[in-house]
Formats: structure tokens, sequence, C-alpha cells
């Protein structure tokens, strides 16, 4: 006689809400009519038609978000093990985030992410690239370019009056090294800009979780990512864990491994600028030319966190 699974026993049927979602569940499956001895038992139990099996989702209880995630079988008598689900919230670190063997749309398309914004201080000789108005042709045409400044040296004329603070007027003195000169000279400031870190964590199905280490670690994003322009995130942690129970020295077969990865976001993206400085003063003059003068430098390889490693993930704020 083949075994059979009875789902839903009422001696272990629970529930945990938390703000009113239920975000876990318990439920017992009692498995009948085994043959098996010892661990076996246990083993043809797992794998009896019938019962949940990891990833299986409560949809037909109206709970869809909740995935199984754990199954605790125990032997109740000859030929009778019971099986304790125990089923979470697809937000958990358990999440699948891609799965080489099924490459569709993960569980509910999110992923579980964190974040943290601070504001990290930065000096920079140029304009942000949104600077200004965009109805302002004149706020426009400075964004990404070099700050200047502009001093004319005082040749003692009346072009050089001020007001003193007892309101009487007076002209500044003539300059005796370079009077009427006028000097055009780069500028440089100290700012404060967001620095945003992401942080996703879940489950991936691979044979090559090195590889996919290394293809993405110290990378920034090909495409738009996250409604943010191309090279505006990197990836600076990638971290990981075997997550299956059985392992196998065949590198070609797919394993699946808890990942962690930290993504930093980089207003104007992280590609750095070097510029020429006058030996001189230690500051760049007034005129450069861009990829003369001054140079961004696409330092950090890219890769499509869209298409290639992330299919269809959706992180929702």
């Amino acid at each position: 006689m083949a075994a059979v699974a009875h789902v839903d026993r009422v001696t272990t049927l629970s529930a945990v809400e938390q703000y009113g979602t239920i975000i876990e569940m318990r439920r017992e499956v009692i498995v009948t009519d085994l043959s098996d001895t010892g661990y076996d038992i246990l083993l043809t139990a797992l794998s009896t038609t019938g019962v949940p099996e990891a990833g299986d989702t409560l949809d037909d209880i109206g709970l869809k978000s909740l995935v199984l995630v754990k199954r605790s079988p125990r032997i109740l008598d000859a030929g009778s093990v019971a099986i304790t689900c125990l089923y979470r919230h697809h937000k958990n670190p358990g999440q699948n985030i891609y799965n080489a063997a099924d490459p569709g749309t993960p569980h509910g398309g999110l992923s579980v992410a964190s974040s943290r914004a601070s504001l990290q201080q930065i000096t920079t000789n140029k304009y942000p690239d949104d600077y200004g108005s965009d109805d302002d042709s004149a706020d426009v045409a400075l964004r990404g370019k070099p700050i200047t400044v502009k001093y004319t040296y005082p040749d003692g004329t009346d072009a050089y009056k001020y007001t003193k603070d007892d309101g009487t007027e007076a002209t500044l003195p003539r300059d005796p090294n370079q009077p009427g000169k006028e000097v055009i000279q780069g500028g440089e400031i100290s700012i404060f800009e967001p620095q945003e870190t992401l942080v996703m964590e879940g489950l991936y199905t691979t044979n090559d979780i090195r590889g996919l280490q290394k293809k993405l670690i110290n990378h920034v994003n090909k495409d738009e990512w996250l409604g943010n322009p191309p090279r505006t995130w990197l990836v600076t942690a990638f971290e990981w864990e075997s997550y299956d129970v059985e392992q196998t020295a065949d590198t070609s077969n797919l394993m699946t491994f808890k990942i962690r990865i930290e993504f930093q976001y980089q207003r104007g993206t992280w590609d750095p600028t070097v510029v020429f400085k006058d030996p001189v003063d230690g500051k760049p003059p007034a005129g450069l030319k861009e990829d003369v003068g001054y140079k961004t430098i696409e330092y950090y390889p890219s890769v499509s966190f869209n298409s290639e490693y992330f299919k269809d993930l959706i992180i929702r704020s």
C-alpha cells in the first residue's frame, strides 16, 4: 500500500500575526502506511506525494505571501510520520533572488533590502550634473563643467571704489605687482553629498558562486537601475555561504547559496575626474578643456544588474 499524506491535522496548526499581517504559520502533515524503517522512513515521508515542498506557498487559503521554509519530520509510530511545516512571509532572507534552474520571476518578485543614507564630505572642482534650473540656459551650460573664480587686481582708479563701514567711499590702493590684471582661476569646494548604501539578502542558485562574486564586486550598473542613471551604483561588498545541506564535489551541479550584497550610490557617477593643476599656485587654471585639461575616467567596469543577475527583480520602498 502506498504512503498517504494527511494535511492540517488539528494537533499542530498555528499562526503568528504582526501589525495585522500573518507572517508565520505552522501546519502538520501526517504520513501513514509507510513501510520503511529507521531514518529512511523520515526521507520517504518527506518525498511522499501530497507533502508540501520547500518554496510552496499558501495560495489555496489566501496567504500567498507565506512560503514554506522548513520541514521537521518525526516518527509517531511504526509506519507513521508527522511533519511540521513552517511557512514564513516571503520578505525574509530565505527568499529566492535567482535560480539558474528556473530563471523565471522569483516568488513575489521582491527582495529583502535595507538601506542607510548619510552625508559624506567630498572635494570637487566641478558643477553638479543637475546644477541650477532646467529653465536657465546659463545653469544648464555649467553642468559638469569646472568651477572658476575671477579677480581683477586694483589699479588705483575710481573703478575700484568701495563703501566703508561708516558709509564713506574709498578707493582700493593700486596693486604694486599686477595692477588692472584679471585672473581667472579654477576653484575647489568641499561639500556634503548624500551617500546611500543598499543591502540585498536572499538565496541565489548557481554552479559558480565565486564567479558571480567576481563579476559583481567592484562593478557599477551598466544600465539604469532603481531609477538612477548608469554608473551610479557600485557593488562594495558581496558575502555568501552555502545554503544546501547536501553538497557534491561535482561543480556542474547547481547549488543554493545565501548571499548578502551591498550597493553604494554616488550622485554624478562613480567615475573619478583628474584635473591639471598649475604648478605655481596648485590650483586648476581657467579654460580647461574636457578630455585635455580634465578627464573623467570610467575606472570601474560595468555589468547589467537588470538582465544578467537579478532577472525581473523589484525592490519596493
